[in-house]
């Protein structure tokens, strides 16, 4: 399915909408979905990876333009996963034992 693009403003990059689900778009909606506002999820994310992404940065790799970096992906695979599985019918012990054996290993890990 194309994302469609709405009519692009002098100046401004194109909006898209329609965009399929991915990793980026999923963490957001979880870490929102029980009312935290972005900035508070933005400012647990920046504190525990030592960062200072914006929320036009997750955006940014939402639509695909910027890729996020392995801690980042990281991060959102400790928070979305577990809340997938476990609304899937999975308890959270499970799932995190599941979350432990699909992250990504840092170069200072190898």
């Amino acid at each position: 399915m194309a994302a469609s693009k709405a009519r692009p403003r002098p100046g401004r990059k194109p909006v898209y909408t329609d965009l399929p689900p991915n990793l980026v778009s999923t963490f957001k909606q979880v870490a929102t979905r029980e009312g935290a506002p972005m900035a508070d999820v933005l400012a647990r994310l920046n504190s525990a990876l030592g960062t200072n992404y914006t929320h036009s940065a997750l955006c940014s790799m939402e639509r695909g333009d910027r890729r996020p970096s392995p801690a980042l992906i990281n991060y959102m695979l400790a928070e979305v996963v577990p809340v997938l599985l476990v609304d899937a019918g999975l308890s959270r012990r499970s799932a995190l034992n599941i979350l432990k054996k699909i992250r990504l290993s840092m170069s200072s890990e190898q």
